[in-house]
This record gives C-alpha cells, sequence and structure tokens, in this order.
C-alpha cells in the first residue's frame, strides 16, 4: 500500500510543477513545449510501476505464489514472502493433499491387485494400501477367501516385490478374520 501512495505523491508532484511551470512562462511556444516535456514525465510516472515487471521473472514468480498458496508449500511460501493469512486457503490445501493421499493409495492398490498372477489374483478379495505417500509408513493389507489358502505367503511376498516394500508392511488377511 505504501509503494501506491508513494505513486500517488509523484503523479500528483509531477502535475503541480506542471501548473505551476505553465503559469510561469510568457510565450506561448513556451508553453507547449513544457507541456509536452512534463506530458511525456506525466506518462513515465504512470508507467513506473509496470517496468519492474517487465524486467523480472514475474510469471515463475507468481506461478510459484500461487501454488505456494494453494498446496501448502511452506518453503516456497517462506522463500517468496507470501503472507497467506486465508484459512480457506490452507482447508483447501489439505483437503487437495488428503484427496491425494488417497488417490494415491487406491492407484497403488489397484497396482498390487494387477501385479498378482492369475492363479494368486483368484484367491484376493480385496487390497488396501494406507500412507501411499510415505513409503517408509506405507501398509499394504490383502484380504484373502475366507477359507483360507496355502499361498497366502506367496501373495504377500509378490504384492511387496512388486510395489518395492519389505514383505513385514503386507499383511495378508482372511476375510473371516486373521
Amino acid at each position: 500500500m505504501t509503494a501506491l501512495g508513494e505513486w500517488l505523491k509523484q503523479i500528483v508532484a509531477i502535475a503541480m510543477l506542471a501548473g505551476i511551470a505553465e503559469m510561469l512562462l510568457p510565450t506561448r511556444v513556451l508553453v507547449r513545449y513544457v507541456r509536452s516535456v512534463l506530458g511525456v514525465a506525466m506518462i513515465a510516472a504512470m508507467l513506473s510501476p509496470l517496468v519492474p515487471m517487465l524486467r523480472s521473472n514475474w510469471p515463475s514468480q507468481l506461478a510459484t505464489q500461487a501454488s505456494a498458496a494453494l498446496f501448502g508449500n511452506t518453503s516456497a511460501t517462506q522463500a517468496t514472502n507470501v503472507d497467506d493469512g486465508s484459512a480457506t486457503a490452507r482447508g483447501y490445501a489439505a483437503a487437495l493433499n488428503q484427496e491425494e493421499s488417497l488417490d494415491a493409495d487406491k492407484y497403488l492398490a489397484q497396482e498390487a491387485k494387477a501385479a498378482l498372477p492369475e492363479n494368486l489374483a483368484k484367491y484376493v478379495t480385496n487390497v488396501q494400501v494406507e500412507n501411499a505417500m510415505n513409503p517408509a509408513k506405507l501398509s499394504v493389507t490383502v484380504a484373502i477367501q475366507a477359507n483360507g489358502t496355502p499361498w497366502s505367503g506367496e501373495i504377500g511376498q509378490t504384492i511387496a516385490e512388486a510395489l518395492g516394500v519389505e514383505s513385514d508392511q503386507v499383511l495378508v488377511v482372511d476375510d473371516g478374520g486373521r
């Protein structure tokens, strides 16, 4: 807001200078010359806020600020000095992060089930993945038919290899409990 005030002060000062200079000049020829020179100065003062935008990399700065505001990227927010006090924006970013996490969980569950060979996939009734966005905390729960199968260990090992996780992160349970 301070920059806007300074900009307006500059324009008013040039306009006042133009008026005073016009009153002090004795001939009409000099008045036209002073008007044209001060008119150019007035145009330059009006365009002065736009010049820094033309010289700097403002599209990438604007994109960084927008992504920081939308996605809650705190390092980008601190780097660009964005003061996002809007609870709505933070809520929107949290909702987006949650949706992204749920989508990643669903996608990884589909990939895990698709990685099973057909002879093992027929025993699997459901695959659930939690914390797909954090591989260290990733857990996969594979539900198999209630009567069980002797292939449960192989199912767990195949899914662990397909997802690139440790076998202890994959839990195979039958529909009747464990």
